[in-house]
């Protein structure tokens, strides 16, 4: 394998590990109320408050509020992220301001 290739390959693999790997802030801001469908019970179900709801028991209107909820968190992770690519940015700004300021 040329290594370009190896290299290519070896940036894929890490990638792959490191979207199926959670971070452990984002773990624990899930705990609250993660969507489980746990092998040794079939039924999609979420955890409210350490109680196991089976989703298809929920009402029709708790079936949307967790649509809602689970929304809203994609939501915060989707500004979570256009945060910190703004602060990159701004550092970037003013490390860029501060070489260009004449020198004291």
């Amino acid at each position: 394998m040329s290594s370009e290739k190896k290299a290519k390959s070896e940036t894929a693999d890490a990638r792959s590990a490191a979207e199926t790997k959670p971070s452990r802030k984002r773990a624990a801001a899930k705990k609250s109320v993660p969507a489980v469908a746990t092998p040794d019970q079939s039924a999609p179900a979420v955890v409210i408050d350490g109680v196991r709801y089976a989703i298809d028991s929920l009402s029709e209107l708790a079936r949307q509020q967790l649509v809602n909820l689970r929304a809203a968190e994609a939501e915060l992770e989707h500004l979570k992220q256009r945060l910190a690519i703004t602060q990159t940015a701004r550092m970037a700004y003013a490390a860029a301001l501060q070489q260009s300021l004449p020198k004291p």
